[in-house]
């Protein structure tokens, strides 16, 4: 010390006082004080004022766990008395058209765990994305629809247990319920693609047409070339008075079946064509396996054929002609209607006959 008159003597410390504190009496000193401290801190002059604060430079490793993200500091001498933990929370929007609530999602724990680590997260980071048949695609906009959603947040470029620079996701799962009107249509289309809830079944859309064209008979015969169509069905439903439509899912098909209406094939029509039709079920529903065909009763109507199936998905509809002439030929595709017809035909030309016999008897 520059001025060995004066005694420089560290005040006893109370039990009470953090380590951190240091009290010196005796005079005018010229030294560093980092020479009292242990390796935990470190002093910093500030004008007339030496600053004590600790060293300890923090080294996290993120984990993720459904909605909790933690950051975990590794270098040892942590004086942290609990990892940093950010949370995502669900939106306290509930039911469609609900007022007063939000849609978004929020961050429990979000200004500690910035300050702590360092980051700058903020609740616009979360991404929101449709789920169990609920189409929307990920976006930083909360969507306000009926249906069931993700909400989640991604950490890139941080260090876990697998390595630097990767990423840990926190997500939870939330649902807008609609409102108690239920409005219903079916979608149908070319088949042109093969559902991804029949992937491990199928790899082609071609695997599935041959499937549906054997289980199909129509007049006692497998269908004619060329007179079979092939349909992706869809049942999709809305809560919001038509606005947004969503897939029905497992749990939203009704139990039971449904019964819908399809179009007729190009160039066809009920009154001189005779249907057949084989259903493949995507997902195991109404007690039957996925992949497992049903043939349902066929219906002819005006302007569409009717049929009652147990899920919607790949649909095959085959037809012929109906040659007049051979009335004896019955439908054999669960048509109700048209049987009638034939019936009262047979009918009529049994009390025809009846009538020419009792003439021939009298004579």
């Amino acid at each position: 010390m520059r001025n060995r008159n004066m005694l420089c003597q560290p005040a006893s410390q109370p039990a009470s006082q953090p380590a951190s504190q240091i009290e010196i009496t005796g005079g005018k000193f010229s030294f560093d004080p980092s020479s009292l401290l242990s390796s935990e801190y470190k002093a910093t002059k500030s004008g007339q004022y030496w600053v004590v604060s600790s060293s300890h430079t923090h080294s996290f490793t993120y984990s993720a766990s459904g909605a909790t993200i933690t950051a975990t500091c590794s270098n040892t001498g942590c004086t942290l008395t609990a990892n940093p933990t950010l949370i995502i929370v669900k939106p306290t929007l509930e039911t469609y058209g609900q007022t007063g609530k939000s849609a978004a999602a929020t961050l429990t724990g979000l200004e500690a765990f910035n300050t702590v680590t360092g980051k700058s997260i903020a609740a616009t980071n979360i991404k929101y994305v449709g789920r169990a048949g609920t189409a929307y695609a990920e976006s930083a906009t909360a969507s306000t629809n009926a249906g069931k959603y993700t909400a989640r947040l991604i950490l890139t470029g941080v260090k876990t247990s697998a390595g630097d620079n990767k990423s840990v996701t926190a997500s939870v799962d939330y649902e807008i319920a609609g409102t108690a009107t239920e409005e219903r249509k079916i979608e149908e289309e070319p088949l042109k693609k093969v559902p991804d809830e029949l992937k491990s079944l199928y790899s082609t859309v071609q695997q599935i047409e041959k499937k549906l064209l054997s289980n199909l008979i129509i007049n006692g015969q497998a269908p004619a070339p060329g007179q079979t169509v092939f349909k992706n069905v869809e049942l999709m439903i809305s809560h919001d008075g038509g606005k947004t439509w969503v897939k029905a899912t497992k749990d939203t098909f009704p139990k039971g079946g449904i019964t819908v209406e399809l179009d007729y094939p190009e160039g066809t029509n009920g009154r001189e064509y005779r249907f057949a039709v084989a259903h493949m079920l995507t997902v195991a529903m109404n007690g039957m396996k996925a992949g497992y065909i049903e043939k349902p009763e066929v219906v002819t109507t005006d302007k569409k054929l009717r049929v009652t199936l147990n899920g919607l998905s790949p649909v095959a509809i085959s037809w012929t002609k109906i040659d007049n002439q051979a009335i004896d030929s019955l439908p054999q595709t669960g048509d109700t209607e048209r049987p009638l017809v034939y019936g009262l035909a047979v009918l009529f030309a049994c009390i025809g006959l009846g009538v020419l016999l009792k003439r021939n008897n009298k004579k």
